[in-house]
């Protein structure tokens, strides 16, 4: 499933670990772009660039493409795509809103407008952007979960777990749905509930064999949860579970041993824009 979600998100580029915000931008010591007086030229010199994952430069060329063809979609969809790779957030925007309304791009633009939502709070705004006119079983899930993250965000958790456990698709969704309820009644002080979900999850071991990056990021969350309550010997039991599915994983053996210091220890999801960020990993 991850590797799906990766080939979805390969040129929108949002990175794991990262709150679906800007990405850092290496400096470049190369020669700029230079200066090219044709579509033809400064498109092609675009995709070599891209190519050789210059982006950079690609970026330069795809403006001056641009500049001969400014209403060109797919030219404003790769050069949207570049800026989001380069972390220049902002400067993608205002391709997104061109593209907004165009169905086959529009699962890119209409996410990278839900995220500045999300990042502004306004999370009404976060819903409209997550309604796609075309979706795929990936689509749906993505939108879906993200969707209940701006529910939660606004002040609904229950209708938030509510929605996302309606969400309707093939049965490797579930453990991605359980995850995320899971999450969702953590962030809200639901402490019964997340405990119950976050536990049902864990025992999901099947569904694990599928994704298991996920069914350990729930271990995590879930011994998160269950130190910040206290209860170390069950984070501790978590953790030795979690050590048993997937040994060696450095997360699990930095977790255990802040745990044991006594360290305080944060939730592995803070608030609505990390939940939305969490499914895109």
């Amino acid at each position: 499933m991850r590797q799906g979600r990766a080939r979805w998100l390969t040129r929108l580029a949002f990175l794991t670990g990262v709150a679906l915000w800007v990405l850092p931008v290496q400096a470049k010591e190369e020669a700029q772009p230079l200066q090219i007086t044709s579509f033809s030229g400064a498109y092609l010199a675009a995709h070599i660039a891209e190519s050789d994952n210059d982006l950079d430069d690609a970026i330069a060329y795809y403006k001056q493409a641009l500049a001969f063809a400014p209403d060109d979609k797919d030219l404003q969809q790769s050069l949207m795509l570049a800026l989001v790779s380069q972390g220049r957030f902002e400067e993608s925007l205002v391709y997104a809103d061109k593209l907004k309304e165009v169905p086959d791009v529009e699962r890119f633009s209409r996410l990278a407008l839900a995220i500045d939502s999300f990042h502004k709070k306004d999370y009404a705004k976060a819903q409209y952007w997550l309604k796609l006119s075309l979706e795929s079983d990936l689509d749906r899930l993505l939108s879906g979960v993200m969707d209940g993250w701006a529910k939660q965000g606004a002040g609904n958790a229950s209708e938030a777990m509510d929605a996302i456990d309606k969400l309707k698709g093939p049965d490797w969704f579930g453990l991605f749905k359980s995850f995320h309820r899971a999450l969702i009644a953590d962030a809200a002080g639901l402490n019964d509930k997340a405990d119950a979900i976050y536990a049902a999850t864990l025992a999901d071991t099947a569904a694990g064999g599928s994704a298991p990056e996920t069914w350990m990021r729930n271990a995590q969350a879930y011994a998160s949860f269950l130190a910040r309550k206290g209860d170390k010997s069950k984070a501790e039991a978590v953790l030795n579970q979690a050590e048993a599915f997937a040994p060696g994983k450095l997360e699990i053996t930095t977790l255990r041993d802040r745990i044991a210091k006594g360290d305080k220890i944060e939730p592995l999801v803070a608030g609505p824009a990390d939940g939305a960020s969490e499914i895109l990993l």
